[in-house]
């Protein structure tokens, strides 16, 4: 979904009768659990050691290609240290958490696809940018002038399917034109399916701590004001994803699994603006 013009490709190689589900987590989880994964299958020459530096490297990048206007994480965490944790969200678009005018859907395309960008990739075409996925309604905006969602495309909330499977997937399989009179035992529905589960009592926090012990991760959970920093990025877009997919989408990632007391408009903490 990421890649521009993947969209159109569909629908010339396969038809616009495709039918393509979509399923969307939590932008902030979703780079930290990339992030994790990375550092967990030993990328140590392209990842840095610590997720704050990969946040700022790939903020950078964005800058360069003009995909942002918001601060750095470094300035972030300045303007927090000096009393701005209770930013209003007019203060909050003039430091550049909105929506940039530059990043209008008919631009993206060729901003992209100019950008070489990520270190290792500059043979390559189209270039990722880790911060760059986690602006889904942007992908999404052109995924739909091809397929009509509800129709040809149904996105599903990562959260959701995690904590009520049995019924997403039903509702998948009737989206897809499947059977839905299926026997399937509920402990299939509550399984751990996480890559690399090694049994039953496997979880992504214990996950984490192993992690640190081995010296692969600095720390299991990110910084709190690192948390913050990313809602406050992030909110701008996944507000846009309400005018696209309805109001079920409102306010539904103001805070994040990583450390679930913070949220995007309301963090007051000043004992965590270290970002060495």
């Amino acid at each position: 979904m990421y890649h521009p013009g993947v969209a159109q490709d569909v629908v010339r190689l396969v038809g616009v009768g495709t039918r393509i589900v979509v399923i969307l987590r939590n932008p902030v989880d979703r780079l930290y659990s990339e992030y994790v994964t990375n550092r967990h299958k030993g990328n140590s020459s392209t990842i840095p050691d610590k997720f704050d530096e990969f946040v700022m490297k790939e903020h950078n990048a964005l800058k360069q290609a003009r995909l942002t206007t918001a601060p750095s994480l470094r300035d972030y965490a300045s303007i927090f240290s000096n009393g701005g944790q209770d930013l209003a969200v007019g203060e909050l678009l003039e430091l550049g958490f909105g929506l940039d005018p530059i990043q209008t859907f008919a631009k993206r395309r060729g901003i992209v696809d100019q950008s070489k960008y990520r270190d290792g990739n500059k043979d390559r075409k189209m270039c990722r940018n880790s911060l760059h996925v986690g602006m889904y309604a942007l992908q999404l905006h052109e995924w739909m002038q091809y397929f009509r969602l509800d129709h040809q495309l149904k996105v599903v909330q990562y959260e959701r399917f995690r904590s009520d499977r049995r019924a997403v997937f039903t509702e998948i399989c009737q989206f897809l034109g499947l059977s839905t009179s299926f026997d399937i035992a509920d402990e299939f529905f509550s399984q751990d399916l996480s890559p690399g589960r090694q049994n039953d009592t496997y979880n992504y926090k214990g996950r984490l701590q192993r992690m640190k012990r081995r010296g692969v991760l600095e720390r299991p959970f990110p910084k709190p004001h690192t948390v913050d920093y990313l809602l406050r990025f992030y909110k701008p877009y996944n507000d846009e994803l309400v005018a696209l997919l309805g109001d079920e989408w409102k306010d539904i990632w103001i805070n994040s699994s990583l450390v679930p007391g913070i949220k995007s408009q309301c963090f007051a903490s000043k004992n965590c603006h270290d970002i060495s």
